[in-house]
Formats: C-alpha cells, structure tokens, sequence
C-alpha cells in the first residue's frame, strides 16, 4: 500500500518512480513532498491511522528483498529530519480536518446477530445458506480482518483436528502474510473452531462444505450452483467469489436480514474481540486469536456495549425514583399455529421440513408457540411430547386428530 501510493503520486509530478534507489537526501525530499500533498483517489486527506501505516510501508518494501537497504531509516533516522518534521505537519492537518482518530467499526448487536445467524441466510441446508455461514464462522472464530487474504484462501488453509476427548474442532494450518505478520512467521492463529452439536455446529457445516465443494477448484469460497437437490454431490462452481462479492459480504446480509444497522465486514472482529473481552478472556489470549502484537492495539476494541450503557442509564434513573421499562430480551422469530377444521400448520422460519403428526386437544384459530415446543438445542420435540403441550394449553378444548407440519 505505501509504495504503490508513493509511486502513484512520483509518476502523477512526472518525476523517477524507482524511489527504492533514490540516495538518503533525494528520498528524504520526496517524501517531504509527498507527506504534504498525499491524497486518496477521491482526492482527500488521509486519516492519520491510515499515512502512519503508508509510512511504515515504505519503510518496510524499501528494508525487504530485493533492495535490502537496511542502513535506510525514514521513521527516526538522523538524515531523515526534513521529511520527519513534513510527517508531523501533515499529521497536525490531519486531526485539524477531524480524520486523526481511529474510527475501529462498531462490534454486530446482540439482537441483530441473532438474528441474522438464524435467518434463512445462513441456513445450512441451501448452497447459498451453507456457504454464508462457513464463510461467517471462519470471519468470526478466526477473528480475520475485513478482507486480509480472504480472496487466497484455499480447502487447505483449515484442517479439522481431534482432541484426547475426541472432539472436532477446526484449526489454521497454513500461514499467510498478514497486516501484522510476514507469511514466513512461525506463530499460526492459535483460534479454534469447536463443534457444538445441532444443525448450526460450526464444524459439521464446515465438513459438510468442504465435502460439496467442486473437486476441480482449490479456493475455499466460490460461487453456488443456480440448481441444486439435496442429494447432490457438489454444490458449488469452480468459480472462486471475487473481491467485490467478499467486500460486500456483511453489508449485503446486514440488508437481507433486515438488520438494526449495515455493518461491514470489519465489524464480525470487533465483534468476536469485543465478546471474548466481556467474557473477561485474558487480553494476552485474545491477542492470540486476533493476532495482534501488542496488547495495548486492543484498547480501541474495548468499549461499554450499548446493553451496558443502557443498564447504566436505568441505574442513574433508579436513584432518581423514576423506575424505566427495562429493555426487552432479544427472541428468534415467533413461531404460529393456524388451525383449520382438521389441519394445522407450525411455521418457523429457521428451521428445514420435519413432518410430524399427533392427536391434541385445540381451540383456538391462531396462537403463539411457546418455547416449550422446541428442546434446548432449539430443535422440535418429538410429536407426542408436543401434543402433552398442546393439551395442557387448552385443557377443555376438543379437536380432532390434527397433522402439525414443521416448515420454513
């Protein structure tokens, strides 16, 4: 990134753009010139997070192979001090304009990623279900940023691994150079994603993935079948997802979903950092699943949750003898029954087709059903126990044999 956007501004003045030769003087001109004129393509400042980093950049592709200038120091060095004190203007600028804080994207809603891990968007048993949801889970468990290296991601990337206790989990088994770490490093994500059982196990949706991905394509997201049957073999295309498709990933489900807010790919880590540290996860093994190289990078993760500042609010409320509604618990989408004179119909958007008939006792055209229908796996439970339900809600009530169908 610092090269191309030091090489793209040499070549707009028309000036030699092998600046990785220029002697320590004539570099240290240029980018002098270039900290006080540098500009996105849209033709505005840089926040001051994002020239620290073209800084850095340089810095680095001029030390690296091929050119292994070494002895080349344009962030502290002696012959460096024109375009170090250029640097500190234009960071001045910088946070004159309002761009000088690091704007991190907020962390998903607790209601609104309920509610969109169990919509029909990430529903396992469509190709189009199963793959947003792997694509989710390896975001989120992994902690990977918006779209560092999503693009290169292979079948081989991931490996699922057994424990002593013999359970799954799926775990990084190739490197790649990230923002923090060169691809030769040695530390891998020390992250784990560990199966929980029932339909949305993150582990068995993985293998299930891998196991109905095109033999012929190596890349780990791409592109699903227009058709498709459930007993089918493959699923997917050979054809790889490209960057827009993986860019716009969260946004695109944050619209579909019906979300609170659209949130950006970026907000699945500060989602997953922020829940580890509410989970009180100790800051250094957080940082072994984010990646970080220090500890203090993760302040900037760390804010009151919106839930917390609201139980704040009723607290300071509280003292005050006003005693305010407390905030409604997040639920999945309500399940109905409508009942005809000998049928009826449980709709429940989350979950596949399940038929299943029992004799009840009912009275009523249209109901809620309770949670009392479902187990804690959030699975329906089997007919006879939801006929016991049934007749307890509506004890001295009769209706014939009924036929109670589970269905998107």
């Amino acid at each position: 990134m610092g090269a191309q956007a030091l090489r793209a501004y040499l070549k707009q003045m028309r000036q030699n753009v092998d600046f990785e030769w220029f002697d320590e003087a004539q570099l240290d001109d240029t980018l002098s010139s270039f900290y006080n004129n540098a500009r996105t393509r849209q033709g505005e400042l840089y926040r001051g997070k994002s020239l620290q980093s073209i800084r850095y950049a340089i810095q680095r592709h001029i030390t690296a192979p091929p050119f292994n200038r070494k002895n080349i120091d344009i962030i502290s060095g002696a012959n460096f001090a024109s375009s170090r004190s250029a640097f500190q203007t234009a960071m001045k600028e910088i946070k004159v304009e309002g761009k000088g804080e690091v704007r991190n994207k907020p962390p998903i809603e607790p209601a609104d990623l309920r509610k969109l891990y169990h919509s029909m968007y990430l529903d396992p048993s469509t190709p189009a279900g199963l793959g947003n949801k792997v694509q989710f889970d390896i975001r989120f468990y992994f902690c990977r940023r918006a779209m560092e290296g999503m693009e290169k991601l292979t079948k081989n990337h991931f490996q699922v691994v057994t424990d002593a206790t013999g359970a799954k989990s799926v775990i990084q088994v190739l490197g790649e150079q990230t923002k923090s770490h060169r691809e030769n490093d040695q530390d891998e994500p020390e992250a784990r994603m560990v199966e929980t059982g029932g339909r949305l196990c993150p582990v068995a949706n993985f293998e299930k993935y891998l196991s109905l991905l095109h033999p012929g394509c190596d890349r780990l997201f791409v592109s699903p079948v227009d058709a498709y049957r459930p007993e089918d073999t493959c699923w997917y295309t050979r054809k790889p997802f490209g960057y827009s498709k993986l860019r716009y990933f969260l946004p695109k489900l944050s619209k579909l979903a019906g979300l609170s807010k659209s949130y950006t790919n970026h907000s699945i880590r500060s989602t997953t950092i922020t829940l580890l540290n509410e989970a009180r996860v100790s800051p250094h093994d957080i940082c072994s699943v984010s990646r970080h190289k220090s500890i203090s990078s993760l302040a900037s993760y760390q804010k009151t949750s919106v839930a917390r500042r609201t139980e704040m609010g009723i607290k300071l409320s509280n003292q005050l003898g006003i005693l305010p509604k407390p905030p409604s618990t997040p639920s999945l989408p309500k399940r109905t029954c409508t009942a005809t004179s000998t049928t009826a119909t449980v709709s429940r958007v989350e979950e596949t087709v399940v038929p299943a008939t029992c004799t009840a006792q009912f009275g009523l055209a249209e109901l809620d059903i309770p949670s009392s229908f479902f187990d804690d796996a959030n699975e329906p439970l089997d007919p006879h126990a939801i006929a016991n339900n049934v007749r307890s809600m509506f004890s001295g009530c009769t209706i014939n044999t009924i036929n109670i169908t589970i269905q998107k």
